[in-house]
């Protein structure tokens, strides 16, 4: 009997923690749409422009003739870049910053 109550004790505080846990997800989940619908409202933009240049740019390089996106990942060719002889070329591998932090849910 004293193992009966016992797991049923335990059930009780298990069902109670999760409903905890809901509390705070939801609760978390307020206070980032919150957060960004206030950013909106300051003018603060969910995305942002950034302008890349190669480090060792030249005029008539082509710089970005030749883009390849891929995740959080760009790679942007500079088809005549002279650095190992004449129209040699170069890549240049770009990550993105995320601006403002966003909650990630997960099933």
């Amino acid at each position: 009997m004293f193992n009966h109550e016992r797991k049923n004790l335990i059930m009780e505080r298990v069902a109670n923690l999760k409903n905890i846990l809901f509390f705070l997800f939801i609760i978390t989940s307020i206070l980032a749409a919150l957060e960004m619908a206030n950013a909106f409202q300051a003018g603060i933009p969910k995305y942002s422009e950034t302008k890349i240049l190669p480090s060792d740019g030249a005029e008539d390089d082509y710089f970005s003739y030749i883009v390849s996106i891929s995740g959080d990942y760009a790679i942007v060719g500079n088809i005549k870049d002279d650095d190992n002889g004449t129209d040699s070329g170069s890549a240049y591998i770009y990550k993105k910053r995320a601006i403002l932090p966003f909650l990630f849910l997960h099933d």
